[in-house]
């Protein structure tokens, strides 16, 4: 009988001292300095990650404590039980995250994930909404999410656009959108690509999977400031304003890799980027703790080392999208005259034109016109898309730009 008594005994104080080393590591690896370290790259945390990490460090080193003192007289079974209930719920709650936001990417909305670009415009999507000072809106693609799409074996002048949001245009119905004035010219054949959220490297794939079927005689390529962030991985990571939290294709000096925005390049980021749990609240804390003053685009100034390299990450998108297209015309205009001295040295290298609709729209805007929905929306409304329209449609009728 003390035998017995001994063994369990032993299976008890050997069962707690695993309990004990495993809330051991957890206090460790959550105490706040050692979080900071793991966690940033200036090795500091906001605010609001420090009280987690404080909270879950007090949670674990009480746990163990508690055991410690306990761990001659427990029944190993209670702490057991409890740890696989813990971990049944979080995979409960990460398989559960993972279908709520699979099927919010997959079934609903203007866009689905995707595995060359990670993520496009929803084909065959027809919606009816009214929005805040846009009013009734009218949206659908084709099977292939063109908002547009011509016909391949016309005689006409083939155009084909692409952009990101102000091209994808879900503030304004199809007839209403800034390409619609080529389309209703009787010389211009054309096909109307835009997705919220691309970067200049998602829309060239975006080229290159349909430049041989529609070839195109001209590229429109709509552009955005957003862009330069969206480009370049680090410096997305470091935005509140324009990340998207999506796991996305970035074009490096070394080729194209998939990255999520993540600022620090550790074990946690492959954790947080494939985790969908953990993604939603990393995005929460991350851009609710941060203000507008502390994301990167206010570092996006000349002489600084983040706008220094603008040119070269865009200039490598261009380069290869030269080398795809050949001697394919390009025009190209920029939704916002921001950062626009960095596209003016940059098109130019790679025979691309740049025209000015950017300035028709500011001019409007100082004439007192009203071009887009804010305070609600910054995209341009009717009246936005009708001047850049006009503005688009005089620059094509014009002869090209010498190279």
């Amino acid at each position: 009988m003390e035998s017995n008594q001994e063994t369990a005994s032993n299976s008890r104080t050997i069962a707690a001292n695993v309990l004990i080393a495993f809330c051991t590591l957890a206090a460790v690896i959550t105490f706040p300095l050692t979080a900071a370290w793991v966690l940033t790259p200036d090795r500091s945390m906001p605010f609001v990650w420090i009280v987690v990490s404080t909270a879950l460090f007090l949670v674990f080193a009480g746990i163990g404590f508690l055991i410690y003192t306990k761990r001659t007289a427990l029944d190993w079974r209670k702490p057991l039980l409890l740890l696989i209930v813990v971990i049944v719920g979080l995979v409960a709650a990460e398989v559960s995250a993972h279908m709520y936001f699979n099927y919010r990417l997959k079934a609903v909305g203007e866009r689905t994930l995707d595995d060359t670009t990670g993520w496009r415009t929803r084909p065959d999507f027809q919606s009816t909404v009214t929005l805040p000072e846009f009013g009734e809106v009218t949206y659908s693609t084709d099977a292939n999410g063109f908002r547009i799409a011509g016909d391949p074996n016309t005689d006409k002048i083939k155009v084909l656009v692409i952009g990101d949001s102000y091209t994808q245009a879900l503030q304004v119905s199809d007839s209403d959108a800034y390409y619609s004035a080529i389309d209703e010219s009787t010389e211009y054949e054309l096909w109307a690509y835009g997705c919220g959220g691309f970067g200049n490297y998602q829309q060239y794939l975006v080229i290159d999977e349909w430049f041989d079927t529609i070839k195109p005689d001209i590229i429109v390529w709509q552009l955005c400031p957003n862009d330069f962030v969206n480009n370049d991985n680090q410096l997305e990571s470091r935005s509140r304003l324009n990340n998207n939290n999506m796991w996305r294709p970035y074009l490096t000096e070394d080729g194209p890799i998939w990255r999520y925005p993540w600022p620090t390049n550790n074990p946690l980021y492959y954790i947080v980027g494939k985790s969908r749990l953990l993604r939603y609240f990393d995005t929460k804390l991350r851009l609710s703790t941060l203000g507008e003053d502390q994301s990167i685009e206010e570092s996006l100034v000349p002489g600084t080392p983040e706008y220094a390299s603008l040119s070269e990450t865009s200039g490598r998108i261009f380069e290869l999208a030269r080398a795809r297209v050949g001697t394919t015309r390009i025009v190209a205009f920029s939704s916002d005259t921001w950062l626009k001295e960095v596209w003016e040295e940059v098109l130019p290298q790679y025979g691309i034109e740049l025209i000015a609709i950017d300035q028709e729209l500011a001019r409007a805007q100082a004439a007192g016109e009203k071009i887009d929905g804010q305070p609600y929306d910054s995209h341009w409304n009717k009246r936005g898309h009708e001047i850049a329209g006009g503005a688009l449609l005089r620059a094509l009728d014009d002869e090209p730009t010498a190279d």
